[in-house]
């Protein structure tokens, strides 16, 4: 059976982290391209696959180097009310 890029096919339950700032779930899945893991944030209303390339390349950051990121694009979307529903694969 194959499965197109469009297509995903969970391998297995989805499974979530959380703490008081975020919620998030991840299930690995099978596409055209290979395995990926999805990500999903309920409350930002986003989902992304993300392949072992980009997966192997955030072990590269520091903590701190994320926390960065993070407040960065905190502060770029602030004020933004418009939920984005988008699928982006890296």
């Amino acid at each position: 059976m194959s499965t197109s890029d469009d297509e995903q096919r969970s391998l297995g339950p989805a499974q979530s982290v959380s703490n008081e700032f975020a919620f998030i779930t991840f299930t690995r899945v099978l596409t055209g391209n290979g395995e990926r893991l999805l990500l999903e944030s309920p409350k930002r209303r986003r989902r992304v696959l993300l392949d072992p390339v980009v997966l192997d390349a955030l072990t590269c950051f520091t903590p701190e180097e994320l926390s960065r990121l993070v407040a960065s694009l905190d502060e770029e979307r602030s004020g933004d009310d418009q939920p984005i529903s988008t699928e982006r694969e890296r």
